[in-house]
């Protein structure tokens, strides 16, 4: 071996051995480590949590069929509900909200769908006790999460609604729009879990009728909106039988029944459905006080 390969050689075992020994280190220091974010047993983790003693904050819903599938939505669940076109979904949140206002829970409301005059006369003259920014002036992520931590702060909110899912997205400057959903419904999910909140939005539909029962597979960009989802909530009115002139001239016709179905339940599984009925622009959930309703079109 000539000494020049020797040299090399060498070098090449000193090289070795003191990667040996910085692994070695490595390994000890990791080994002794006990840092906030050390990795423990699945025992002392649950002994972390009884030790803490906090119970799991929930809100009910006041839908009592809702409430028992899901059992009252926890701090850190992100909720889809979707619904075809005109069926309800914007009424069916702000059901929630009267209700979550009546169970002393306060809200912020991003409303992009309908305007903030409009959105309030829906609620009649008792308002709820909830929140909203006095000008939607972006719909940018870093907006929506500073104003989400302002209504923390002064009103300590505990749930938002942002109507709708699609007002966040800047179609002109996206390239692949289901890519950038899937990365905002990521956001706004680590956005529930940081500020321990509770997030409701709403999502489009793919199709504006339907004749049959409708599912995950029917929401727009399904795949990546679901996937991230704690619960997906869908909702569909029924439609009277009408003629085709009828139809022609008077447009669809629907009862003031609709079904509430709750799609996906990553907590428990358990899913399900409810019938509801509107009154005063508000859903209850249809029990046997209810007697024949007029049909409302809508």
């Amino acid at each position: 071996m000539r000494i020049e390969q020797l040299e090399t050689k060498l070098k090449q075992v000193e090289k070795e051995l003191q990667e040996a020994e910085w692994e070695e280190g490595f390994e000890r220091a990791l080994k002794e480590y006990r840092g906030k974010d050390e990795v423990i047993s699945f025992q002392s983790y649950k002994q972390l949590l009884e030790g803490k003693q906090e119970p799991i904050w929930r809100v009910k819903s006041n839908i009592p069929t809702l409430d028992d599938l899901i059992g009252g939505f926890q701090e850190g669940n992100l909720i889809i509900v979707t619904a075809p076109t005109g069926q309800g979904k914007t009424t069916f949140c702000q059901t929630l909200t009267r209700n979550f206002a009546d169970n002393g829970v306060r809200c912020l409301w991003f409303s992009y769908e309908v305007p903030p005059r409009e959105f309030l006369e829906k609620f009649g003259e008792n308002l709820p006790v909830a929140y909203l920014p006095k000008a939607l002036v972006s719909r940018t992520m870093i907006w929506i999460e500073r104003k989400i931590v302002e209504a923390i702060a002064k009103y300590q909110t505990k749930v938002v609604f942002i109507d709708h899912l699609h007002y966040l997205l800047d179609l002109s400057k996206v390239k692949n729009a289901s890519l950038e959903i899937g990365a905002i419904m990521r956001e706004l999910k680590l956005m529930a879990l940081k500020y321990n909140i509770v997030i409701f939005i709403v999502a489009h539909m793919t199709k504006t009728r339907f004749e049959d029962k409708v599912g995950l597979e029917d929401i727009r960009d399904s795949s990546f909106i679901s996937q991230e989802a704690d619960y997906v909530i869908v909702l569909w009115r029924d439609a009277t039988r009408q003629s085709k002139r009828d139809l022609r001239e008077k447009g669809v016709i629907y009862t003031n029944e609709a079904v509430a179905s709750v799609e996906k339940n990553r907590r428990t599984g358990r899913t399900g459905s409810l019938r509801l009925i509107l009154k005063d622009n508000l859903f209850y959930e249809v029990t046997e006080n209810y007697g024949e309703e007029p049909i409302k079109k809508i």
